[in-house]
Formats: structure tokens, sequence, C-alpha cells
């Protein structure tokens, strides 16, 4: 069984996004094969907002250990909010909404670097559904849609 099928993300639709933010969200993907998860990214939190990082800026993944890496992983969280949700009496996997395939015992953390000023957007992730699992999401996700900068 595939996780799009059962894993759904009670976030944002696309027609509930202001035109010029979707307009800027579109822009930011490298190309149009990556322009089409678009739907996914904003149906997994509530109304993005658009953030200039500066060169330099470290975000952080967390990947079951072992597990591989996504190729187009656009959910990132800040030092900031990933200490918070590691210290938290709540579980990891609930404040992030994670599929239960992506739960694990133990985790590494991945760091990415943006090589120049970039454009990235945040919002707080909404609480999901799978199967009769739900989340309850709150984690504030950074959303990297463009990883060549």
């Amino acid at each position: 069984m595939r996780i799009q099928e059962n894993f759904k993300p009670q976030g944002f639709e696309v027609d509930q996004v202001p035109a010029n933010l979707l307009e800027k969200m579109r822009s930011e993907y490298a190309d149009l094969e990556t322009a089409k998860r678009l739907p996914g990214v904003i149906k997994s939190g509530k109304l993005p907002a658009e953030v200039v990082k500066e060169a330099e800026a470290k975000l952080y993944k967390a990947i079951p250990l072992g597990g591989d890496v996504p190729k187009f992983p656009p959910f990132w969280f800040t030092k900031e909010e990933l200490s918070r949700l590691l210290n938290s009496t709540t579980s990891f996997e609930q404040l992030s909404g994670l599929p239960l395939v992506s739960h694990a015992v133990q985790y590494e953390i991945y760091e990415i670097i943006a090589q120049t000023r970039a454009t990235v957007f945040e919002s707080t992730i909404a609480n999901t559904v799978e199967t009769g699992y739900t989340t309850v999401g709150t984690a504030r996700q950074t959303l990297v849609l463009n990883r060549s900068k």
C-alpha cells in the first residue's frame, strides 16, 4: 500500500492560498516536474508565509536511522524548532505529523546550508490521519522548494 493513498494531511488546499503567494511558491521550483508536488506541500500545513533566509542559514531534517534520504525533501526545521520538538513531552512524530512509515526509535539529523540568500516558506504543520491513526501536527516547518540555492 502506498503512503499517498492512506496518509492524509489536513492542511490548506491550493485554492485557499492567495494567488500571489501561490505564484511565488511555484516560481521557486527548479522545474515543472517538482512543481507538481506543490498541492501536497501546501496540504501539509496551515497558510504558508514567505521568509528569506540569508546565505549560510542552516536547516535540519530527521530521517529514521539507516533510512533513505528522500530525493526531494521540502520539509525542514530550524535548529530552534528541531530542538523544541526533540525536547517536548509530546512525541516528535505527533508534533511533526509524520506518516507511520517514517516513525522510528532513532533518527539521523541531516543539515542543509543556504549557499545564497534564499526564499523559503514557513507554515504550521497540520494534523494528519492515516488509517485511524492521527497526529496533532503544530510544529513549525520550513518549506524549501528550491534546493539549488
